[in-house]
């Protein structure tokens, strides 16, 4: 799997970031302190500024009601996607989200798809040839159907499968998967699915509040979200997710997740619980199937996981004799 928290930016000094914010017509901050997170695509500081200062901030900011200071959360890319955090940093300045972009008569349309899956950028000069790139193992989009989405990613493990040798050994695959792309293509039953705008790595550590009154200040990191088939709003499985590396996490997350669970029964919003699930057996193999492909893809050109490639294989080809191939 992807390590991109080995490709974090490397530290700023308070003076470099104390010349940025001048540069931005901003007050002199307070303080500039680094922030301890769970990111693993960024670097975050927290900018401390006088009370007094809520005025000369753009936009406006109210002034703080019990004469606290104002905290600006400052948000350091790394180079795991070149280009694309940045567009994603002047979307959040102008209010848009990414996964979607104006079209020439100014209306918001979906645009390219990011996942947290892609091959980065260091990855791809540690383990590719030169030839390859972001763009060239990657999906790009925006796709009409949840089957072309699902074909456009059959077709670059493919090209990944051709070229890298650790993938040599699953070479026999290909013809299969040929006519697994032409199985589902345009196929009604496994279009059967909603479309969703979703955030799609919404946990606790992307969620800012306010601790004093528990308000939700803020919503981190919405580079990888998108319009998506309602099975895949939350593709990581990181919703709920306490932003902890331990088993302790995982048991904490399923316990909210049930308290979710209740609250959106409770609430009438059944439906949505529903429409997060596949809508047949049909769909759910097909998603199994370029799940278990992209895994192996993942690992075997970092050679790692070897041990748990056979039996992607075999869960591989039981999703794809649902197609008859």
């Amino acid at each position: 799997m992807g390590t991109p928290r080995k490709h974090l930016p490397p530290a700023i000094s308070e003076d470099a970031i104390r010349s940025l914010i001048a540069s931005l017509n901003l007050p002199s901050p307070q303080s500039v302190s680094s922030f301890s997170t769970a990111a693993e695509y960024h670097s975050i500081y927290v900018l401390s500024f006088t009370p007094e200062a809520a005025a000369a901030i753009s936009p406006k900011l109210p002034p703080p009601s019990n004469n606290e200071c104002i905290q600006l959360i400052l948000r350091i890319a790394g180079h795991h996607l070149p280009r694309i955090k940045t567009i994603n940093e002047v979307a959040v300045m102008t209010w848009c989200v990414s996964g979607l972009q104006f079209d020439r008569n100014g209306d918001v349309i979906p645009g390219p798809v990011i996942e947290e899956t892609f091959w980065h950028g260091p990855d791809v000069s540690k383990y590719w040839p030169n030839s390859e790139s972001v763009q060239t193992l990657n999906i790009s989009g925006p796709y009409n159907s949840y089957t072309d989405y699902i074909i456009a990613m059959v077709r670059v493990y493919q090209h990944a499968i051709r070229l890298h040798p650790s993938l040599e050994g699953i070479r026999d695959l290909l013809p299969r998967l040929d006519a697994f792309a032409d199985r589902i293509y345009d196929n009604s039953e496994l279009n059967n699915t909603r479309y969703f705008l979703a955030h799609k790595d919404l946990h606790f550590g992307n969620i800012m509040c306010d601790e004093v009154n528990g308000h939700i200040t803020g919503i981190l990191d919405w580079e990888f979200s998108g319009v998506v088939p309602a099975t895949r709003w939350d593709p990581v499985k990181a919703f709920l997710w306490n932003g902890q590396y331990s088993q302790e996490a995982i048991v904490e997350r399923g316990r909210v997740g049930k308290l979710f669970e209740e609250r959106c029964t409770s609430q009438g919003f059944v439906s949505f619980l529903d429409e997060t699930k596949p809508s047949s057996a049909l769909q759910k193999a097909m998603q199994e199937a370029i799940n278990y492909l992209r895994a192996i893809v993942e690992v075997c050109p970092r050679g790692q996981k070897v041990e748990k490639v056979p039996s992607w294989r075999a869960s591989l080809e039981h999703s794809l004799e649902f197609f008859g191939v």
